[in-house]
């Protein structure tokens, strides 16, 4: 068991890992360290990895979520935006029954996670000095059921965008702007330090960042032919 906890990773979550999405990343790193070292925090952070996963999809979709709601209210939301059948599936009564099944096991999988969170996660509430907490194997089985519930959450989002799902404005999936901006421009330089200019018109003024993005996806770049650089960027993803 001790082999299998050291090369535990959350292979569900990181297959589907929105791009650009640190604090996701931060919590599949954390959570993958206290399945071996912190049983408790990987309770906690197990319920987190479902509730961030939620409430990502639901912003997606042009919705708001209540802060104040509980893990089983919120993956209730998400499921009825993303749960989603196919029109030319075979039996589709008994397969929407079915999948009607698979989601109410979810749903229990969920509360379970949430119970042990409340009985035995570390920022749940103070403990008595001697406190006994869970085994490994109990962190595993946590950790392992939060990574299958967020893989199918984001896999069903991906397939089956709607019309209201919006696309975020990331920096790191545009790569071969950010070259140019970085090109057209001198690096900006503070004391010792320099910092990449695409970067840093992202960082403090996104709507600056959003036009130069609109005029490269309509071929109106200035100063260079943006026919080129998206060949480039073509070329560049062969």
């Amino acid at each position: 068991m001790e082999k299998d906890i050291q090369t535990f990773r959350l292979v569900g979550a990181r297959e589907v890992m929105p791009s650009g999405a640190q604090y996701f990343e931060r919590i599949i790193d954390a959570l993958e360290n206290a399945v071996m070292y912190n049983h408790g925090l990987a309770f906690d952070l197990s319920r987190t990895l479902i509730e961030s996963a939620c409430k990502t999809i639901i912003v997606d979709r042009g919705h708001e979520y209540n802060g104040k709601e509980e893990l089983p209210t919120l993956i209730k939301s998400t499921l009825d935006l993303v749960s989603v059948i196919p029109e030319d599936i075979d039996e589709p009564t008994k397969a929407k029954e079915a999948i009607k099944h698979t989601i109410n096991g979810l749903l229990t999988s969920v509360q379970g996670i949430c119970e042990l969170r409340n009985l035995f996660g570390e920022a749940s509430h103070g403990r008595d000095a001697y406190f006994s907490q869970l085994e490994t194997d109990h962190a595993l089985m946590v950790a392992r059921s939060a990574d299958v519930i967020v893989n199918y959450l984001f896999r069903m989002h991906k397939a089956y965008p709607d019309r209201y799902t919006k696309t975020r404005l990331l920096y790191g999936v545009n790569n071969v702007l950010n070259d140019w901006i970085d090109e057209q421009n001198d690096a900006v330089r503070i004391f010792d330090f320099e910092y990449k200019p695409s970067e840093v018109l992202f960082n403090i003024d996104r709507v600056a960042y959003q036009e130069l993005l609109s005029s490269y996806e309509s071929d109106k770049l200035p100063e260079e032919n943006p026919t080129d650089i998206k060949a480039q960027g073509s070329n560049s993803d062969e």
